[in-house]
């Protein structure tokens, strides 16, 4: 795959004045090698090895020392751009740090001519935006989330498409998604990173991987993240508003309420009945209910049954 450039990018927000940890030490290379991935994972890299192979890296991208750590680092309107590799539907995680100002997180980006097509994820501190840079240089406002990213911090972002539509995820919650009815939407590419002007970010522990399970669609029925709160896009569907049932499944944190359940059903229908539920966790030792307002990653739980809102066919009733 070419090297990517580009010179064109939606404006900035201003630099934060947050104060940010010492800064990573240059590391010396060595010699490269190809990480060893999970069972399940296309590509990995976590630099440890101190190169950043497959990596079109610009002046201001390098690999740092930070700790007993290494990482890769980048600030000003600089690139780092992995080559080579090239997918369709994928799923990309990685640990983001944010120093300052704002970092572009490039997914299915393409080189055409002397520019660049992508969908990429603008983190600042204030808000996270989904765009599109189009063929022909212009680009293409997505969706905005108001998601505090606070500077500094490690957070966890996932990436993922299912055809035209892409989600965003921020430390195991939906923040933010969008399907991409253009004609033109982009079916594949690379990833990269790319901090604006007067922007600090760190990045370490990539993974990419098949996109997993699709969440439902943002259709303007639903929560400012996309998960279902009421029945109207279902209904759309020829659907009504369920929970999944996962059995030995935790769901730990992003709880608003708790109660003592008599059953499962009970805590399933509180969540189905609730606008602001979009997670449960029920404990059958407990019998207790815990409903939540976002959706927690999956963690084993011995006794405990976990689900999240989506849309179910309904049954044929039996004549």
């Amino acid at each position: 795959m070419p090297v990517i450039k580009t010179t064109k990018a939606p404006p900035t927000d201003a630099p934060t004045n947050e104060a940010e940890p010492p800064p990573p030490t240059d590391v010396p290379e060595t010699e490269p090698r190809t990480e060893t991935c999970a069972r399940g994972i296309w590509y990995c890299e976590n630099f440890d090895d101190r190169n950043a192979q497959f990596w079109d890296l610009s002046p201001a991208w390098s690999i740092k020392k930070d700790g007993t750590n290494y990482l890769l680092s980048g600030s000003g309107h600089e690139w780092a751009t992995l080559t080579e590799h090239e997918w369709d539907d994928f799923r990309v995680k990685f640990d983001l740090r944010l120093l300052q100002g704002t970092v572009h997180l490039n997914y299915r980006i393409k080189p055409v001519g002397n520019s660049v097509v992508r969908y990429y994820v603008g983190v600042s501190e204030k808000y996270i935006y989904l765009q599109k840079s189009e063929y022909g240089g212009s680009w293409v406002e997505l969706k905005t989330s108001d998601y505090y990213v606070s500077p500094g911090d490690w957070h966890h972002v996932e990436i993922a498409g299912w055809g035209s539509h892409i989600a965003v995820y921020m430390d195991g919650e939906l923040v933010l998604q969008d399907i991409d009815n253009d004609k033109t939407y982009l079916p594949s590419g690379s990833i990269a990173f790319e901090t604006l002007d007067n922007s600090k970010a760190q990045i370490d522990n990539i993974e990419v991987m098949e996109s997993g399970k699709e969440p439902p669609p943002d259709n303007g029925d639903t929560g400012g993240n996309g998960v279902i709160t009421g029945a109207n896009f279902c209904m759309f569907q020829g659907k009504t508003v369920g929970v999944e049932t996962d059995y030995d499944t935790d769901r730990i944190g992003m709880d608003y309420d708790n109660f003592s359940a008599p059953d499962l059903f009970t805590c399933q229908q509180a969540c189905i009945n609730d606008t602001n539920c979009q997670a449960y966790t029920f404990n059958t030792y407990e019998y207790r209910c815990w409903l939540k307002q976002g959706i927690p990653p999956q963690t084993y739980g011995s006794g405990l049954i976990s689900g999240i809102k989506t849309c179910v066919t309904p049954q044929t009733p039996i004549p």
